[in-house]
């Protein structure tokens, strides 16, 4: 019969590992909704309807309950994100030797307006200050009039942009193929600042009035606007994929499968998390969470954003992966995976609302 100390150490580690795994899932998971959906690419919501970009050039809309509203095919390929500004729902398609820049009804997915493009191979939109951002690959940057398409502005700033462009308030950052970072004006188009980098720049954003760059090296810095040295520097063990801001701090995805918090005053690491694999996509969830998903990953993780801790996993289903970001929409997080559309909630699922229409 085993000895009175050696039964607590064994009840004191039952004890133990149950109340890990109560932390872990400490955030009850419901799927409220699907919808399959066998070519997503990419996904946007206006905070009550929900735009998937599929193959061939398709967008589809639904409502926040999942119902489909309507189908729209435009030909070629989606090659931009889809924004949701003024009642119309934007996009760049590419095929055929051109790109195109379309304007459909968010009510109908009926075409407004269409403007053709050279072809270019990927495009960022934003809407800034009630104009549609254009950000092409090939190096130019435009301002267009949402209502009509007309060009407001038009900037041939380098010979090719690698990568997404940013957009931070009314400032647009961009990366040249000739490792140059341009800070450019989204009222005018004017040149703000530009900084040559040493390795090729792979995600940055602009905060509390300084620059904070990623490279292809893993190396992050923060310089002052205007300034000449970083204020710091910060290394991680591969590649920067992502930089992004939240609750004043900042989010870095990084080749060598981490995501870290860090603090932009100084650059010390809060957190930490590994990841299974490089990180695919991400997105808030709730009061105070992220969600997280990497290459191969079945399922999203989620994380406190105060301390780092897993605090729970958005199944998506048999050998299905993250096809684009996730979308906080309300009290729910929706996710495009390669099986279809997906919505989760830690509370009760609203029904689903009847009959056509957004």
């Amino acid at each position: 019969m085993p000895s009175t100390s050696l039964r607590i150490s064994i009840l004191t580690l039952v004890l133990c590992f149950a109340a890990v795994s109560l932390f872990a899932q400490e955030l009850d998971i419901h799927k409220c909704w699907q919808q399959d959906i066998a070519d997503g690419r990419s996904l946007a919501t206006d905070g009550s309807s929900l735009f998937v970009a599929g193959g061939g050039g398709r967008i589809d809309a639904y409502s926040r309950e999942g119902k489909k509203a309507w189908s729209a095919d435009l030909g070629g390929e989606v090659s931009s994100n889809l924004i949701v500004s003024a009642g119309k729902v934007m996009a760049v398609t590419t095929g055929g030797g051109a790109s195109t820049v379309r304007s459909l009804a968010r009510e109908t997915g009926v075409t407004a307006w269409t403007l053709k493009l050279p072809e270019s191979s990927q495009q960022s939109l934003a809407s800034v200050h009630e104009s549609l951002i254009l950000v092409s690959a090939d190096g130019v940057i435009q301002a267009l009039a949402p209502a009509d398409g007309a060009v407001r502005w038009k900037r041939e700033i380098a010979s090719g942009f690698a990568g997404d462009a940013v957009f931070s308030g009314d400032r647009i950052l961009v990366a040249s193929t000739a490792k140059q970072l341009f800070v450019v004006s989204a009222i005018n188009g004017e040149i703000e600042a530009m900084q040559k980098q040493q390795f090729q720049s792979t995600a940055f954003t602009f905060l509390n009035n300084s620059l904070v760059i990623g490279d292809e090296r893993g190396n992050l810095t923060s310089t002052p606007m205007g300034g000449a040295k970083p204020a710091w520097r910060f290394k991680t063990g591969g590649r920067v994929s992502l930089i992004n801001t939240i609750n004043g701090q900042l989010l870095i995805g990084s080749y060598d499968n981490f995501v870290y918090m860090v603090n932009p005053e100084n650059g010390s690491v809060r957190w930490k998390r590994r990841l299974t694999a490089r990180l695919t996509g991400f997105s808030l969830f709730g009061p105070g969470y992220l969600a997280t998903a990497a290459t191969d990953d079945h399922s999203a993780a989620l994380t406190s954003i105060e301390t780092g801790k897993t605090a729970g996993q958005i199944a998506f289903g048999t050998d299905e992966v993250l096809a684009g970001n996730p979308a906080p929409v309300g009290p729910q997080i929706v996710v495009l995976t390669s099986g279809g559309l997906k919505a989760f909630s830690t509370g009760p699922c609203k029904k689903q609302e009847s009959g056509p229409g957004l």
